[in-house]
């Protein structure tokens, strides 16, 4: 499967293996969201994470 950009899993792989090798790694998250902030009432998610995770970085991420 290729991305609209050109790019497809191995890509992603490759790049991932790059990342940890270079620096350190304290966790890996991987997520297809593709259409699913389309369907998710936005402040009721971000509602929810602030309750559940209480992480400002994957609150701000989730506002983008």
């Amino acid at each position: 499967m290729v991305s609209g950009r050109g790019r497809g899993q191995h890509d992603a792989l490759d790049a991932l293996v790059v990342g940890i090798n270079r620096t350190k790694v304290n966790y890996i998250l991987d997520a297809d969201i593709r259409s699913f902030f389309d369907r998710v009432s936005q402040s009721w998610l971000v509602r929810f994470v602030e309750h559940r995770v209480g992480d400002q970085r994957i609150i701000g991420l989730i506002q983008k």
